[in-house]
């Protein structure tokens, strides 16, 4: 069981990691095709796009534990 956490782990923090630097460097494009000058500055905009690609990674990180807790409750002692 612990290995395959270890995998899963491994395999999303490596997509995440890939999906959140793509995000990262298209940002400054992204920024200014998206930003509305008389709404929103596109410098307010490229931060608010890297702090989505942070959070990209974060949440890939973070849904290995609620796929590990949704798979120990359904299985109860069974896996352990």
């Amino acid at each position: 069981m612990a290995h395959a956490v270890r995998s899963l782990i491994s395999i999303n923090f490596v997509l995440g990691f890939t999906l959140a630097a793509v995000v990262w460097i298209a940002s400054p494009l992204l920024a200014r095709h998206n930003a509305v000058p008389s709404l929103m500055p596109v410098g307010e905009c490229l931060i608010c796009m890297r702090i989505v690609s942070g959070f990209i990674l974060m949440r890939a990180i973070e849904s290995v534990g609620v796929s590990t807790q949704r798979l120990l409750s359904n299985t109860g002692e069974q896996c352990r």
